[in-house]
């Protein structure tokens, strides 16, 4: 039969060091995928270790409503897996296999 395996998650946030850190451990070795996506302009890199999202937004209270004015708001999020598994980078995402943490 299979083993059960249970997850656990915690947040927390630091706004003095604009980070969110959100860690995920399990009781047994697992897998997981982390991608990121936005209702928003973006693009997805990858830069050594770390998956990232890029992207812009504008106030669509101020017309004419466009990514190409100068008071776009321009955004990055960072993902970096830290883990005892292993990664399997994609291009838009990363697997993380036979992991605990």
């Amino acid at each position: 039969e299979g083993e059960t395996v249970s997850i656990k998650s915690t947040c927390f946030i630091s706004a003095i060091d604009h980070v969110l850190v959100y860690r995920v451990t399990a009781s047994a070795p697992h897998a997981f995928r982390v991608s990121m996506d936005s209702q928003l302009k973006y693009s997805i890199s990858q830069e050594q270790d770390i998956l990232l999202l890029s992207g812009q937004a504008y106030d669509e209270g101020v017309k004419p409503d466009s990514y190409d004015r100068d008071d776009t708001i321009r955004y990055t999020i960072a993902a970096l897996p830290v883990t005892d598994g292993k990664l399997q980078w994609q291009e838009d995402s990363v697997c993380v296999e036979n992991a605990t943490y």
